[in-house]
């Protein structure tokens, strides 16, 4: 497999000009932690009954998920799914102050809160408002946010290096103790 990927092709979310080189570095895949590798995350995109009284979750990648009559489930949630037996982990709702990611659009990869979702009649897309610390925020089509928890994102704003930096402090600090 080559390490390298024309710059034409590239998504247009990478950061990088098109038209001055041909090539480019391939991304590479990015590790993931034990703790996170038994569980996905999923967007709820269809709810529908099913014989025999269940509910019926489809989530943006295609996997369904049964689940009981009356379960607090709508679209736009996203709920986080056990890859051992597909149970329910973790369930966050679709709603004004929810916190969520951009994953798709001008704006993929972003995160902020949602400020207003503004429902639009019709068959065009719903609208969402959504509001950045210490940015001007962005507007974008419901289809494009995923509702994410905290721990989906840095914590208290710092950058992975600054992380790694304190990390090896304590290291360093600790070290002593054994």
């Amino acid at each position: 497999m080559t390490k390298h990927q024309k710059r034409l092709s590239v998504p247009n979310s990478w950061p990088i000009e098109r038209k001055t080189e041909t090539f480019t570095v391939k991304a590479d895949a990015a590790a993931i932690d034990a703790d996170a590798a038994g569980s996905s995350l999923g967007k709820i995109v269809n709810k529908q009954h099913v014989p025999g009284g269940d509910v019926q979750l489809t989530l943006h990648d295609g996997q369904t998920l049964v689940v009981e009559e009356g379960a607090p489930y709508d679209g736009g949630d996203s709920v986080v799914v056990s890859n051992d037996d597909g149970e329910i982990v973790a369930h966050f709702e679709y709603d004004e102050g929810a916190l969520v990611t951009a994953v798709d659009g001008a704006h993929a990869g972003e995160v902020g809160t949602v400020e207003t979702i503004q429902v639009t009649p019709g068959s065009a897309s719903n609208n969402v408002t959504v509001a950045q610390d210490g940015g001007d925020g962005f507007e974008t089509v419901e289809e494009y946010v995923v509702v994410i928890d905290e721990n989906f994102t840095d914590d208290e704003g710092e950058s992975p290096e600054d992380a790694t930096d304190e990390a090896a402090a304590d290291v360093e600090e600790g070290g002593d103790d054994e």
